[in-house]
């Protein structure tokens, strides 16, 4: 049931039994990975500033050393801080101290949108007791953070058109496993034609986030590529 959903929050917190449902003591394959989660949290938050002085550099050693999804607070937060705490009390699992000093000073998550920074976001700093904005080096951006400081110029369910900034434009496919269907072929076309949103741009980039950039095109697709033409 918990691999049919797409959003990775709404996923972790069904198999985990977070979301509300029924006890996930009757579920084996939710209780063992329930257990590893709370164990993985845990630990992860006992390592700072003992392997790290902040939670950023664990979570970013883990995606792109290990290749994860997310990285271990990034979870947490998917999961949902309090929900996870309350069900470490609850079975009277151990209570890292540096989340209850997280939670004591009022926040509900270890990171928060920002789109200000160029990251788009910024992360709890243990050290100070406050919020301090993710660096990364100059240049690098995501369509999640254009997303946020520029908006979004035209959409639909399978595409976006994206102001970069610079007379540059991205259009971003968000469809199921980015999959070419009509949705993306149609923004295309209303973006390039004449007197189009297209037409406030120099340039176009095709890019996403998503860990597939492109799967092909949907069954429908091919004949909605020829009428337009």
């Amino acid at each position: 049931m918990a691999k049919n959903i797409d959003d990775t929050g709404a996923r972790l917190r069904t198999l985990l039994g977070l979301d509300g449902g029924a006890p996930q003591k009757a579920d084996k394959a939710g209780a063992f990975s329930l257990g590893r989660a709370l164990r993985l949290w845990t630990y992860s938050a006992n390592r700072v500033p003992e392997i790290s002085d902040s939670i950023v550099e664990i979570d970013r050693a883990m995606r792109l050393g290990f290749n994860w999804e997310l990285g271990p607070f990034e979870l947490w937060d998917a999961a949902g801080v309090e929900a996870t705490v309350a069900r470490m009390k609850k079975e009277g699992k151990p209570i890292a101290a540096n989340v209850e000093k997280l939670l004591a000073a009022g926040q509900k998550s270890w990171y928060t949108d920002d789109p200000k920074t160029a990251s788009g976001r910024k992360y709890w700093q243990l050290a100070t007791g406050n919020w301090q904005p993710v660096e990364v080096p100059a240049g690098v951006w995501s369509t999640t953070v254009a997303k946020k400081s520029n908006g979004v110029v035209k959409k639909n369910s399978g595409a976006s058109l994206i102001d970069l900034g610079d007379g540059v434009a991205c259009l971003e496919f968000h469809s199921k496993m980015n999959s070419l269907g009509a949705d993306i072929i149609s923004l295309i076309i209303q973006s390039l034609k004449p007197g189009g949103p297209g037409d406030a741009f120099d340039a176009f980039v095709i890019t996403n986030d998503a860990t597939n950039f492109f799967r092909g095109r949907q069954p429908d697709a091919a004949a909605h590529e020829r009428a337009g033409r």
